[in-house]
């Protein structure tokens, strides 16, 4: 992707203002956003337990959980616990936009607020779903690694932390995949060309690592009522 990063920047840029214009309505749409059934039920699961409240194996979610969390632990009031928890959400995604704009990945970044907007329109008011979570999650590990290939990086310890950020994604959700098989695949055949791509190496591991990310996914599934009745 580096030789599109040119035409990409400015709107990568205008991007990542308008996720962050979308924190800003989130917090003035707080209310609306947090009265809805699923956002309601999870913030009384942290009441209950005093702690994150991870459904269905779906891990990415800790992220927004440690917001209404560490609002417990400093005992605030409970409107104060739902707009920290309502915030989380959209800081992610803020955090998110701006690291794969720092690391140059101008068409992930992009991708990301046509997710949020264009693709999905109940993001903004049903924020608790973590397939948005886990497309975020997925997207700043394909960013970090797409990135650390370009400045052609010999560390382990990055590139590890780039497979757990990718699987951070898909563990949160199935529909995960059908977001990062696409990219993975137009981004090696824009790069090398389709031919060359499937003769590479690089490729087939890259394939190796989500499908064995996508096998502990089902693998952890299969001890899930809600998540295991959906695929049977």
């Amino acid at each position: 992707m580096h030789h599109m990063h040119i035409s990409w920047k400015k709107y990568a840029l205008l991007s990542t203002i308008l996720i962050i214009v979308m924190l800003m309505l989130s917090i003035i749409f707080w209310e609306e956003r947090m009265y809805f059934l699923d956002p309601n039920w999870m913030t009384l699961q942290f009441l209950k337990k005093e702690n994150i409240a991870i459904q269905e194996s779906r891990y990415g979610s800790f992220i927004t959980h440690l917001f209404p969390v560490i609002g417990i632990k400093l005992q605030l009031s409970v409107a104060t616990i739902l707009q920290l928890y309502n915030a989380s959400f959209f800081v992610f995604f803020s955090t998110a936009a701006y690291l794969l704009y720092r690391w140059k990945q101008y068409v992930l970044n992009v991708l990301l607020l046509v997710y949020f907007t264009f693709f999905v329109g109940d993001v903004f008011f049903w924020p608790s779903n973590e397939v948005h979570q886990g497309v975020t999650w997925a997207f700043l590990g394909l960013g970090l690694y797409f990135n650390l290939v370009e400045k052609q990086s010999k560390s382990p310890w990055l590139y590890a932390l780039a497979i757990i950020l990718l699987a951070l994604g898909i563990v949160s959700h199935l529909l995960v995949l059908f977001a990062v098989l696409p990219i993975w695949i137009f981004s090696n055949f824009q790069k090398a060309g389709a031919k060359a791509a499937l003769k590479t190496k690089h490729f087939y591991i890259g394939l190796a690592v989500i499908l064995g990310i996508l096998a502990f996914k089902m693998f952890i599934t299969s001890s899930n009522g809600y998540d295991n009745s959906k695929l049977e």
